[in-house]
Order: C-alpha cells, then structure tokens, then sequence
C-alpha cells in the first residue's frame, strides 16, 4: 500500500514538470492569437492577403493592402501609466510617430470618449500583466509541488503544509492560476484582439474577426491546467486525504519525565 502512494506521488512530480513546460513553451512562443484578416477592398485585381501570428511579447505579420506584402516583426509594448498596450510593428510601417509611446500618448489624447480601444490597435494592459503573473504563479506553485512531493517520497514530512495536504494546496493553486490565465487571455481575446491587431489607420481596410482565431500557444495553458488537475486525481487515489493535522511524527511523549520526539 505504501509503495502505491509512492508511485502515486512519484506520478504527481512528473505531470507538474510536463505542466511547467507546457507554460514556459506557451510563453516562449509567438502563436497566442493567429489572424488571416481580408482586404475589404482590392486593388488591381489582387487578393491583398494579410498574416499575422503574435504572443505575449512578441509577434510577426505580413500586411497587404494590394500593393505587394509588407512583413515586419511585432513587440508587445505598454504604457503602464496610460494603461494600454500595442503590437508595434518594428519595420515596414511609415508613421509620424517614430515610437510606440509616441503612438500610444498622440493616440489616447484623440481618441473620443466611447471609441474602443481595439479600433485604435490598443488592447488593456490590465488584463495583460494578469495573464503574465498567473502564467508564472502557475508555475512557481508548480515547482513548489515538485520539491515537495520529492521531500515526501525521501523524507517524513512532519507539518501539515510539507505532507500530502500541501500537495493538494500546491497543486490546487498551480491550478487555479492556469485557469485564471487562460480566462483572462479569453476575455482579452474576444473583446479585443480579435477585433483587430493591426494601428490606426490600417484596420479599417481588412476584415479581422471570422478570420483570427486562437493559436497552438494558447491551448497549452489548458493542458497544463489538465496535468495539474491530474496531481489533485492521483493525490486522492493514493488515498491521502486533505486534512489539516500534524503527523505522528510531531506527536510528543512523555516517558519518565522525558520528552521525546
């Protein structure tokens, strides 16, 4: 029985690793959000056709307004003072404003009172820097697991926190921010990116919606959510049950005066 907990725990560090990765590998690449948008209206005959593939930080895209391709590399840029964030294209555009900051400050002072953010290629630095923090609190909370569940593999945990009740904690928390991070990119997404990823002035030519969808990137948060999940699965198959106790091994007794451990 106690090898089956063992092997149990033992199956636990290897999903949170594999989740872990699936979140760094998530952020590491640039497909979160993949757009074809189409060119409303051609120019000498031509399809005009448009890409662009981005991530939390960075991203690339081919503009065409009919006319020949324009491709040029996507940065993740944020006015944290102004609350905003934009997908700055670092070549291939020529614009008054030779900065994103510039971009963002001459965009915000004319936009009216009611206009979205997304007509002016702006999306809310709120939601953004949530998704990043759950992203890496998934993952700390991940690692936590891992070192503990060794700890109990190896050692005798002595307080609740550090025995099989903290692995349902660590895991339960590398869980629910992996679910907070995939929510919030959601509502980031379908209130705004996927209106539009392209600035001012550019996405009035192009339909974006029916042609931007989620990419690769975004569902590995959703399976590393599964694996963590998978932990609380074999926690409780190996029969550990979530309690909050100190272990016999923290029980004092009293024999002829002296206290042992």
């Amino acid at each position: 029985m106690e090898k089956n907990k063992k092997l149990l725990i033992s199956t636990t560090i290897v999903l949170s690793f594999f989740a872990v990765l699936l979140i760094l590998i998530s952020l590491a690449t640039d497909s979160w959000v993949e757009s074809n948008p189409k060119l409303l209206n051609t120019v000498n005959n031509t399809r005009g056709e448009s890409e662009a593939n981005y991530g939390l930080f960075k991203g690339f895209r081919i503009k065409d307004v009919g006319f020949g391709p324009r491709s040029s590399n996507l940065q993740v840029v944020c006015s944290a003072s102004d609350g905003v964030c934009v997908l700055w294209p670092e070549e291939g555009r020529a614009v008054e404003e030779n900065t994103a900051d510039e971009y963002i400050t001459k965009t915000l002072k004319n936009m009216t009172a009611n206009e979205p953010l997304w007509q002016s290629g702006l999306f809310n630095f709120g939601y953004y820097v949530t998704i990043i923090i759950c992203a890496a609190l998934s993952m700390v909370f991940g690692i936590i697991s891992i070192g503990f569940a060794v700890f109990n593999i190896c050692g005798k945990p002595i307080e609740t926190i550090t025995g099989p009740c903290g692995l349902y904690v660590w895991n339960g928390f590398a869980f629910l921010f992996s679910i907070l991070e995939m929510a919030m990119f959601l509502a980031l997404f379908f209130t705004n990116l996927k209106e539009n990823c392209f600035l001012k002035g550019e996405w009035e030519k192009f339909s974006f919606r029916e042609y931007t969808n989620l990419g690769f990137s975004f569902y590995l948060i959703p399976g590393a959510a599964a694996l963590y999940f998978l932990n609380v699965v074999c926690m409780f198959c190996s029969g550990y049950k979530l309690k909050c106790s100190f272990s016999d091994e923290a029980e004092k007794v009293v024999d002829n005066g002296m206290i042992l451990y």
